[in-house]
């Protein structure tokens, strides 16, 4: 093996590297024919993390991990470098194939990490540092990447421990720019004569040239230009071969080094080709002088460029004594010319050109009040009350008159529009037949206490508002799926609100009445629902659905009525989705709106968007009042433009004309410094004094800040987290802080808002998250009332808590509230008291506000922020007292639930008590307090329903199989980048069924495949395109999170555009999944590049050359393809179960606590779960969640006596199978209910697979706090 060194001065790869010499930090290349490079670092790491034998580099298993660092995609300086470079040194000798450094480029999806290895023999070695070199091509690396994904970075790293490598410098090449803008740095050392030719060719040719050397005619010369800018200058000449000739100049509009010559201007153009207002390119000089010509065959004619980026060909030539001639394709010319349709030779008046909706003319705002006038008149006055509708009425002929006026304003007109749909806004929907029977109880909080209540918050960032061309997904901008625990996890560090943002995008049905689809609203209430469990506060929006006029909310439309109409709508839908929800959860209009993706903040922008956004906040929250049950007393946020702080004096809060005391709140987003926030906060408290607010979004990111401790900006963020909060206590406001819960580098990565570890479920930056819950829990100072906040110190010392004193028990019966009051020492502490629960379907806890929720035993901790001291304190929850003879009825014994769907269990009581429901096997199948069943794993598990008076009842639910096997639904879709129709979504194609192996083809036919959407937009071809790709239908359509495939790789075989086969330069094959989905990236695609010829790529969007088409169809053959397989339930089902012993019968007079029983379940070694569930649980208690059995198949549980009344407690497995175990007391009366009178006649399960049966009677209700209120709305009340 070669061991031999290369040198600086040897024959480099030019692939590789070249020979170079360094100067001032400029990199001249000796070898190549590219340009000047200059060199920039990019590393950030240091230390051990640069060694790779080093300890940094080892796992803990003890396994090798070479990674050093990654740049994002976001970095351009990076990406449109033209080399990435390492310097390095080796210990000892390395062979040149010894592998020293990989690149890795890695997707969106976290797919790819294709290699690009780099060995000792790429490398230059200098001997004089002793330090290698080696250089690769960053578009050879971008372009590694096979996923087709779009590019999310690349990592650099170490590709083995040994022989040590050392690196030094990791840095970027890029060719140094020639400054377009530089006038002199464009003149050509030498002018580049394009074109020239003599009298004595031009005789040849049969032009008379005597005649124009005799008549001292003047030449016309004419060019076309394909490349120009406002710096380009062209001289053409005439005249004599001898004596000189008449220069005539055209020039760029800011040339100013030809000021002597006679000139006419080259038009300024968008893509610098030339083209004016005439659409020619073609161009005249002013006149030449042919004078000095002895005679013909002195005459000459030359054209020359003086300027780089500057292209052109001449045309011909007029003389003024009617000779002409014809310069031909080849170069040769004939006699006789016929002048072309030129640009002007002045500079173009530019026409007036709209670009954002403040700029439009009368004219414009005149047909805008035209289309709401005719869509007030095509309205359903049947809708809205009398009173409503008259003011409306009433306000339509000041609009008309405006729109009738024929010296009406720009100005006049849009005030006139804006008045009209205010009025609009204001109807108020007739009373709708909304069912409030199963609402659940609903606390009427004042706004003081709503904001206590609601402490700190925190944002479910990049889950539920990630989305692809506006379908969204929870984990296509971050990795993890929510979970129970993770929310849990929140509470229990002393968060109380979560804001989930949500886009609904794609999920809505624009053809069926704006209905939501059901997985992805059903999994939305699955989130919420970890949330109000808990007693946690959970809120709720349309959010990238208005992204700066990129998705269907948009405030600048010219037919605002129908945007209006669809919000209106969604609103609805999502309203009914959760009207009987308590007051724990809050609806918010909307995200950042703003009428402007040029100038979003823009004080234009604001004064435009303003009144409109004004109306869309008013017809929100009539529209969700009107849905009925808790809705119309629901907590509903307001938001100004771009969520700003409302300062604008135009902007208002919505009326609310279904409460007394109105039920508004307002949202705010502030990202700025500690100052800026205090600036607003102040602002906000001032101007909407009495009205609860939240800071729905803030935050800071990850820097480095080498006066930290950790090398990182936590002291720093703790700070600002500290002041924020603290500052929101005093302003009356709830701060939510932005987590976006991504990061691929670590709890470090610079510049991403992280917090909160969601997969592991812990702090990221305890500092930080610590100092957001002490800041709220602790004192507020004078000057803090003053939002001044310079006593708040940076890295403060925290005096922990070294005792609590607070009750060891407490004793609630179901349904009450009680306070409980941890009395913390020493008195001078800044630490804080948290809360938590063992079991929150028993109780829920917060600031030491106890709920009872479930009859039952559990524990409620009481503990230090820092973890210096905890206390226990035991809750019981009895059942309530009642005298009658319960019974629990269902629809249904058993349900049948494919996995990935809910199902709504109704139950109902003889008394009218309220029901809680509990799953025994929650990893199968969990259940809300409404009945509502999510699905988790193939199974089985019993939902057990109790009655406040502790009556159980139990249903059966078997989950099955989610996966349609051996088959997928592929489409092509055309994903629309389309700037001048503003949209931006994804169409597509009719799907194909794909079971194997095999060729396939897909289609998109403009005229069958756009949707009603697309065809309102403006959308008529296939053109300005983010990408083409075929993608699984079941996940386009948000109606699955991923495809049921292991493996599909996929080669490109033919591809037509219009009928017309395009040139494939990129067969593959390569896998066609990403991140578990059938989603090939191309093979059209503006960010990662073609797959075809024939496309254009420019500002990330993708045109085919022969321009816009009508028909795309795609062949493909598809291999490897293997599908999951069917998820199996119990592999060893239990088929009996028989107990030791049937009956437990005690005397009269027998102090009994406690009775143990025991069953044996068969088989033996059967994986179904046991469960024991009583029924009277006033009477009896026993621990209701499955329980494995043990090597000889038994299962043992403890039964708690509350009271001598006889008790049947029923052993039973997950499908169903059971035995009863009664105790008796002699002499005691029956219990409340005989369990066996509690089914319904028919229990026929039904088809229940793919769709909710109803909605459940609600949880047990609450008795309020001190100064709440319990109100159950049966009518309605207006102001």
């Amino acid at each position: 093996m070669n061991l031999g060194k290369r040198f600086l001065a040897g024959v480099l790869s030019a692939s590789v590297f070249v020979s170079s010499c360094f100067a001032g930090g400029t990199l001249i290349f000796a070898e190549d024919s590219e340009g000047e490079l200059t060199e920039k670092s990019v590393l950030t790491e240091k230390g051990d993390k640069l060694i790779s034998s080093s300890a940094a580099h080892a796992k803990e298993d003890g396994t090798f991990d070479g990674y050093i660092q990654t740049v994002n995609a976001t970095d351009t300086d990076y990406m449109e470098s033209k080399y990435l470079s390492v310097k390095y040194s080796v210990d000892g000798e390395a062979a040149d194939d010894t592998e020293v450094f990989n690149f890795q480029p890695f997707d969106t999806g976290w797919g790819g990490w294709d290699d690009n290895r780099i060995t000792v023999g790429d490398s230059v070695y200098d001997e004089a540092s002793k330090t290698y070199t080696a250089k690769i091509l960053t578009q050879k690396v971008i372009q590694s990447l096979s996923t087709g994904g779009t590019l999310n970075g690349i990592n650099l790293s170490f590709c083995q421990k040994e022989p040590t490598i050392t690196l030094i410098d990791y840095t970027i090449l890029t060719e140094k720019k020639i400054d377009t803008t530089n006038e002199a740095d464009r003149q050509l050392e030498e002018q580049l004569e394009i074109f020239k030719i003599t009298g004595a060719e031009l005789r040849e040719a049969g032009v008379d040239v005597d005649a124009i050397a005799s008549t001292d005619a003047k030449a016309t010369i004419y060019i076309h230009i394909t490349k120009a800018d406002a710096y380009s200058w062209l001289r053409a000449s005439s005249g004599s071969v001898t004596k000189g000739s008449s220069n005539k100049v055209l020039k760029g509009s800011k040339v100013t080094m030809a000021s002597n010559d006679t000139a006419y201007y080259i038009q300024d153009s968008e893509n610098n080709d030339g083209i004016g207002l005439a659409g020619t390119a073609n161009y005249k000089f002013p006149d030449c002088n042919t004078n000095k010509a002895v005679d013909g065959d002195d005459l000459q004619v030359a054209v020359r460029i003086r300027t780089t980026e500057t292209e052109a060909e001449v045309l011909g030539v007029v003389f003024s004594n009617g000779e002409s001639f014809k310069v031909k394709e080849d170069g040769t010319v004939e006699n006789g010319f016929t002048p072309p349709v030129c640009e002007n030779t002045a500079l173009d008046t530019p026409p007036d050109v709209i670009t954002d909706v403040w700029q439009q003319t009368a004219e414009m705002r005149k047909d805008n009040l035209k289309l709401t006038l005719d869509y007030i008149a095509k309205m359903d006055s049947s809708l809205y009350t009398a009173e409503s509708w008259e003011a409306l009425t009433k306000a339509l002929p000041e609009a008309q008159a405006a729109y009738d006026d024929p010296a009406a304003t720009a100005e006049s007109l849009k005030a006139a529009r804006d008045k009209i749909e205010n009025v609009k806004a204001r109807l108020i929907f007739k009373d709708t037949l909304s069912d409030y029977s199963k609402a659940m109880p609903y606390r009427e909080l004042t706004p003081e206490q709503l904001i206590s209540e609601m402490g700190v918050g925190i944002n479910l960032g990049n889950t539920m508002d990630g989305h692809s061309g506006f379908t969204p997904g929870e984990t296509l901008w971050q990795s993890v799926v929510t979970t129970k625990a993770y929310i849990k996890t929140l509470h229990d560090a002393g968060y109380n609100t979560v804001r989930i943002p949500v886009t609904w995008g794609t999920t809505i049905d624009d053809d069926n009445g704006y209905k939501l689809k059901e997985a992805w609203v059903t999994r939305v209430r699955e989130i919420v629902d970890y949330c109000v469990e808990q007693d946690m506060y959970a809120i709720i929006n349309i959010h990238h659905d208005g992204a700066e006029q990129t998705g269907w909310l948009r405030v600048a439309a010219d037919d605002i009525d129908s945007v209006m109409y669809k919000f209106e709508c969604v609103w609805r839908n999502i309203a009914l989705e959760f009207k009987d929800y308590d007051e724990h959860l809050i609806f918010e209009s909307m995200n950042e709106i703003s009428c402007s993706d040029t100038d979003k903040n823009g004080a234009k922008a604001v004064e435009y968007d303003t009144p409109i956004i004004v109306n869309f906040n008013q017809l929100f929250v009539n529209t969700v009042r009107a849905t009925g049950s808790n809705n119309e007393k629901r907590w509903l946020a307001a938001v100004s433009h771009y969520a700003n702080n409302g300062s604008n004096k135009a902007f208002t809060l919505p009326e609310d004309y279904y409460n007394e005391n109105a039920k508004i709140m307002f949202a705010a987003h502030i990202y700025s410094d500690e100052q800026g926030i205090a600036d607003r906060l102040k602002v906000m408290a001032d101007k909407f004094k009495g009205v609860p607010m939240y800071l729905g979004e803030y935050g800071s990111t990850v820097a480095e800040d080498s006066n930290d401790p950790t090398g990182y900006n936590d002291g720093t963020r703790a700070h600002k987290e500290e002041v924020v909060a603290k500052l929101c206590k005093v302003a009356g406001v709830c701060p939510i802080a932005w987590d976006q819960g991504y990061g691929t580098k670590g709890k470090y990565e610079l510049g991403l808002y992280t917090y909160w570890d969601r997969e592991d479920c812990v702090s990221l930056h305890p500092a930080v998250t610590q100092a957001a819950i002490r800041g709220y829990n602790t004192a507020v100072s004078e000057l803090n009332r003053n939002f001044e906040f310079s006593d708040i110190p940076y890295n403060p010392e925290i005096i922990p808590i070294t005792s609590i004193d607070v009750a060891e028990s407490v004793k609630m019966t179901i349904g009450d509230i009680t306070t409980v009051k941890a009395a913390a020492a020493p008195d001078n502490t800044n630490d804080v008291v948290l809360y938590s629960t063992d079991n929150d379907n028993i109780v829920t806890v917060f600031n030491g506000m106890i709920r009872a929720k479930g009859i039952g035993e559990t524990t409620v901790h009481v503990y230090s922020q820092n973890g210096s001291v905890k206390k226990d304190i035991k809750v019981t929850v009895n059942a309530k007292e009642t005298d009658e003879k319960v019974k629990i009825t269902t629809e249904k014994t058993t349900y049948q639930v494919v996995l990935g769907k809910s199902v709504t269990i109704e139950a109902g009581t003889s008394n009218g008590e309220r029901v809680t429901f509990l799953s025994t096997n929650p990893e199968v199948c969990t259940v809300n307090s409404q009945g509502v069943v999510y699905t988790h794993k193939i199974g089985s598990a019993q939902i057990v329903i109790t009655s406040e008076s502790g009556v159980t009842n139990t249903v059966t639910i078997t989950v099955t199989d989610s996966l349609i096997t051996g088959e997928v639904s592929l489409g092509l879709v055309i994903h629309y980048n389309d700037e001048a129709n503003k949209y931006w979504s994804a169409e597509m194609g009719e799907a194909i069924t794909v079971r194997d192996n095999g060729q396939y083809t897909v289609k998109f036919d403009c005229s069958k495949d756009l949707s009603a959407d697309a065809k309102k937009a403006g959308i008529t071809s296939i053109a300005n395109l983010t990408a083409i790709y075929i993608k699984d239908k079941a996940v386009f359509d948000a109606e699955a999170a991923e495809t049921p495939l292991l493996s599909a790789d996929i080669k490109w075989d033919k591809i037509l555009v219009d009928g017309k086969e395009m040139t494939i330069t990129k067969p593959g094959p390569k896998s066609a999944l990403k991140a578990g989905i059938f989603d090939t990236g191309d093979p059209v695609n503006a960010w990662d590049g073609s797959a075809i010829e024939g496309v254009t790529e420019a500002n990330h969007t993708a045109n085919f050359t022969a321009g816009p088409a009508q028909t795309m169809e795609v062949t493909f053959t598809l291999s490897n393809v293997e599908f999951k397989a069917a998820a199996a339930g119990s592999d060893r089902p239990c088929t009996d179960i028989t107990a030791d012993k049937t009956e437990y019968t005690f005397g009269a007079d027998e102090d009994v606590r406690t009775v143990e029983i025991k069953v044996k379940a068969d088989p033996a070694d059967t994986d179904s779960l046991i469960s024991f569930i009583s029924s009277d649980k006033s009477a009896a208690q026993v621990e209701e969640t499955g329980k494995a059995v043990d090597e000889n198949g038994y299962v043992t549980a403890i039964v708690t006596i509350l009271k001598k009344e006889n008790v049947t407690i029923t052993a039973v497995a997950d499908n169903g199978v059971s035995a009863e175990i009664k105790i008796t007391f002699e002499g005691s009366e029956p219990g409340k209910t005989d369990p066996e009178e509690t089914k319904p006649d028919d229990n026929k399960p039904g088809d229940n697979t793919n769709k909710p049966t109803g909605v459940a009677i609600m949880l047990a209700p609450a008795v309020l706090a001190a100064a709440a209120t319990l109100t159950v709305g049966f009518g309605r009340k207006r102001k």
